[in-house]
């Protein structure tokens, strides 16, 4: 399947979000926080619920650890997070509760949101309906950055420890490469959006509330 990216600006940087006018999700509806300590890494993949797609993403890119379905709790790691959710109705609205908590200062304070990664749910191209709900969230201000990430067979048939995986400064992408030993180019190009964003909102330049 042909690899795609899109990245998406939204109109607040990744800590104007928090404190705005925003309801936070009920207590049962919250990530919990991770305490335990993760190998290095520079951003801290969050799921949004079970089967987004953590594990692979942080198998496939070195600079990302894997926090399951929880905030990163460890105030002495990397403050950087983002979250994860396929591209389904569950995921979106799994998506925004995440977000809304973390609006809501209902996550860590030391956490660094920078955005969220969409992975397709499925072959093909979603629904009407998915994809407007897909617009409202994108467009809702909630997160700073939005990653896609397409279907990839190859992604379901492998093992974890069988994927490839890369930093986040990748090799240019052949026309033609072997999922078995190159990362695929739009999971790539996360890596390298993840680490982007990090630096810039370290620097100052994360962007600005208009």
């Amino acid at each position: 399947m042909a690899a795609s990216v899109e990245t998406v600006s939204a109109a607040h940087n990744a800590g104007a979000i928090r404190g705005a006018s925003i309801l936070p999700p009920s207590a049962s509806e919250m990530l919990g926080r991770r305490t335990t300590r993760l190998p290095a890494h520079l951003v801290a993949a969050v799921g949004c619920h079970g089967g987004a797609g953590v594990s692979t993403l942080a198998a496939q890119l070195e600079h990302v650890g894997d926090s399951g379905q929880l905030w990163p709790g460890r105030a002495d790691e990397p403050p950087f997070a983002v979250l994860v959710a396929r591209e389904s109705a569950r995921g979106l609205a799994a998506a925004s509760l995440a977000a809304r908590q973390y609006a809501t200062n209902n996550a860590p304070a030391h956490v660094q949101l920078l955005g969220l990664v969409l992975v397709a749910g499925r072959k093909g191209k979603p629904t009407a309906r998915l994809r407007r709900d897909r617009e409202l969230l994108v467009g809702s201000g909630l997160f700073a950055n939005v990653w896609h990430v397409a279907w990839h067979d190859f992604l379901v048939d492998t093992p974890l420890n069988e994927l490839p995986s890369t930093g986040p400064d990748p090799a240019p992408a052949a026309r033609r490469t072997d999922p078995r030993t190159v990362v695929a180019p739009d999971i790539a190009a996360v890596g390298q959006g993840l680490r982007d964003a990090a630096v810039a909102v370290m620097s100052g330049d994360a962007g600005t509330t208009p």
